[in-house]
């Protein structure tokens, strides 16, 4: 397309590259515009902070400054002066869809909503904020809000994106928004099918995420801790969000040598990983969607995740399961049978699950989607 016929899009979202540790949302936002920026031009707003307030280096502040083809970002080094920035930039485009990235955010989810005119196309993605294990936490809180917001009509006219069924479900029930008001629109997985992989020999798994209580990394040691006669190594990565429960899992990974550590891991470095490892394990308790797990799955990485994510079709296809987080004793028997099967039955194994995600990741297909939620009315 033309770059005089691109349509601006106006992004708002937390936390942007190069931040990473807030994980999923990031990867999301960064994948879509890798595969929409020869159609629209991006606009993103956000802070010039990691998540844990960590200050991100090497960037221009408060100032528009190149990202990618297409895609401009704006850093906050602070949270002041916000309507002038959001009135601002409204200015500027007046026509542009605003694209809000999360419900609960002060800065980035409710004053562009408020300065906002009641016209302007308004596209809010939850981004699994409204999902399983996420909206339980601080549930009454989170549940006033959004009845305070309801009350304030904050949501009028604006639309909502649903990356899954169960994403779905949770806007109409909580939301109570009609069903037109809700598109359905995967996120988009970082393609990496022409990369080259050459299969490990033996078993190796790997844990990738954030150290948090919803993506239950103590679960995940204690059911390795469980395959001791195995022996098989098992190595954790992602930055540390709650000190308090690492302090658990250090405690829980004491009497177990195979168990370690190995730091953070830098997004385009995560394939490098996985192509030293044949199963990622990642009992978590909810994901909107799971970067690690898309990538893993196109890397002949075996996949046991938890059933509150949409990866629940790896128990039909093979190359994976999906499994409740509270039943540790069905991880340990669905390990049991993957540690003992041969480098070439598992090897097979993998490859459905790789088979499965490209027949249902389409590309073309997802872009699509995007240009009717930017374009329609």
């Amino acid at each position: 397309m033309s770059a005089l016929l691109l349509k601006p899009v106006i992004v708002s979202v937390d936390w942007f590259r190069p931040a990473y540790r807030a994980g999923g949302p990031v990867a999301s936002l960064d994948n879509l515009f890798r595969l929409c920026s020869d159609e629209f031009e991006f606009y993103v707003i956000c802070s010039a902070y990691d998540l844990g307030k960590v200050p991100l280096q090497n960037i221009p502040l408060n100032t528009w400054t190149y990202y990618a083809k297409n895609v401009n970002v704006f850093y906050r080094s602070n949270n002041r002066n916000g309507k002038i920035i959001w009135k601002d930039i409204f200015k500027r485009f007046p026509d542009a869809p605003l694209y809000i990235n999360g419900m609960f955010s002060w800065h980035y989810s409710i004053l562009p909503l408020w300065f906002r005119s009641a016209v302007r196309k308004t596209i809010i993605a939850p981004r699994g904020m409204l999902s399983g294990g996420a909206i339980v936490r601080g549930y009454y809180k989170k549940l006033l809000f959004l009845k305070c917001a309801k009350g304030f009509k904050l949501y009028a006219n604006a639309r909502f994106q649903a990356t899954d069924t169960e994403e779905l479900k949770a806007v109409h029930n909580i939301l109570q928004v009609s069903k037109q008001a809700v598109f359905q629109v995967s996120n988009v997985p970082k393609a990496i099918f022409n990369e080259a992989h050459t299969p490990i020999s033996g078993k190796r798994l790997c844990m990738i995420s954030r150290i948090h209580p919803i993506k239950n990394t103590l679960g995940a040691i204690r059911i390795v801790k469980q395959l001791a006669a195995y022996n098989v190594p098992f190595d954790i990565y992602g930055p540390i969000e709650d000190p308090v429960y690492w302090a658990q899992c250090q405690l829980e990974m004491q009497s177990a040598p195979n168990i370690r550590y190995c730091g953070e891991v830098a997004p385009d470095n995560v394939v490098l990983v996985l192509n030293t490892y044949n199963i990622l394990l990642h009992p978590s308790f909810n994901e909107n969607f799971g970067h690690s797990i898309a990538e893993a799955l196109q890397c002949q990485v075996a996949v046991l995740t938890g059933d509150a994510t949409p990866w629940n079709w790896l128990n039909e296809t093979g190359g994976g399961a999906a499994i409740n987080p509270l039943h540790e004793d069905v991880y340990v028997k669905t390990l049991k049978v993957w540690l003992e099967m041969n480098d070439s039955e598992f090897l097979e194994f993998c490859k459905r699950g790789t088979m499965a995600f490209r027949s249902r990741f389409s590309l073309n297909e997802l872009k699509l989607k995007y240009r009717h939620l930017f374009y329609a009315s």
